[in-house]
């Protein structure tokens, strides 16, 4: 393998996490602008600052949040700063005098259905108008007109806007893309591992793990979080073996969560989402016909609120 300073080295086993790049190229006119003229990204760190500056400026216009077609690392946030934006021009009584779009790539609101159907009572009730299937892909900061394109049928649109969010396409880093260890039917050049075991599927020496990764699920914490478990008992397994053909049998598979939490401004959503999917009947506890006994305090807090019910003083709350 060759490093980014121009050394060499060798490796028995190799695991690669690189996590994965943002292409701002891939919007015409949006590198230029970023930062100004009312567009910005909290996919960089030093313009989270400016966005929030842009949303509070923003008294009445247009505002536009957009989502980029293809995988990319947490998903739900293009959503979560267009909902956080409306919440907080609601509370400054200017919402009505904004006219909000909000435009993704997706058939839906949400690949779920049960949290789609909640996140469409969101938009609602915000006002919010959502362009389906769609994406952002050239930003006119002259003119502040921003291009919307069907990812279906390729037909664009123009939405205007005085301020404007987008997430960037993103892809795999493009030393992974132009390497042996790309998947070559993968556009986005993701490094192409066995989706149970996270073995890379022709080099039996190889893993991968986190946002590069071919796997189909969600580029989120919570996937790598999984995933770690599960890469680590293989390659362990591999090397215990000292076998690095692709057929060796390995111990473990992922299971689990691997999507983003969203909870957009102050909205909750009920759960379960009906009445009818609430367990009925009475508690554990009362149907053996006893009451659960009371948790019982030890150590210094026992003594503690021991000595205080003597002393006749009302008990202190106790917060977590």
């Amino acid at each position: 393998m060759t490093l980014a300073g121009g050394a060499t080295g060798r490796y028995d086993h190799l695991v690669v996490c690189p996590g994965i790049q943002l292409d701002w190229g891939k919007i015409s006119g949006l590198g230029e602008t970023l930062g100004r003229d009312g567009v910005s990204s909290n996919y960089r760190y030093e313009l989270a600052p400016a966005t929030w500056r842009f949303i509070r400026e923003t008294r009445s216009g247009t505002a536009v949040f957009g989502m980029p077609s293809g995988p990319i690392k947490c998903a739900g946030a293009p959503q979560k700063i267009a909902y956080l934006a409306a919440d907080h021009w609601r509370k400054q009584g200017v919402l009505g005098d904004i006219d909000v779009h909000l435009v993704l790539p997706t058939p839906g609101m949400f690949g779920v259905k049960v949290f789609s159907d909640a996140l469409e009572r969101v938009v609602d009730d915000y006002g919010i108008t959502v362009h389906l299937t769609s994406e952002v892909t050239a930003v006119d900061a002259a003119h502040r007109r921003a291009t919307v394109t069907d990812v279906n049928t390729r037909e664009t649109t123009t939405l205007p806007y005085d301020v404007m969010h987008l997430a960037p396409p993103q892809s795999a880093p493009d030393w992974i893309k132009k390497g042996p260890l790309a998947d070559a039917g993968n556009p986005n050049g993701y490094v192409e591992i066995d989706k149970h075991t996270m073995r890379h599927t022709r080099y039996g020496n190889v893993f991968a793990l986190g946002d590069a990764g071919s796997s189909p699920n969600s580029k989120t914490g919570a996937a790598i979080r999984k995933q770690a478990p599960v890469m680590v008992e293989n390659l362990r397994a591999v090397m215990n073996s000292g076998e690095r053909r692709r057929g060796l049998p390995l111990p473990a598979g992922r299971l689990g969560s691997s999507g983003p939490r969203s909870r957009p401004a102050r909205v909750r959503t009920r759960w379960p989402p009906s009445e009818a999917s609430r367990p009925t009947g009475p508690p554990r506890a009362a149907a053996r016909g006893r009451r659960s006994p009371p948790r019982r305090r030890s150590g210094r807090r026992a003594r503690r609120s021991a000595a205080t019910r003597r002393a006749g003083r009302p008990r202190r709350p106790c917060v977590r």
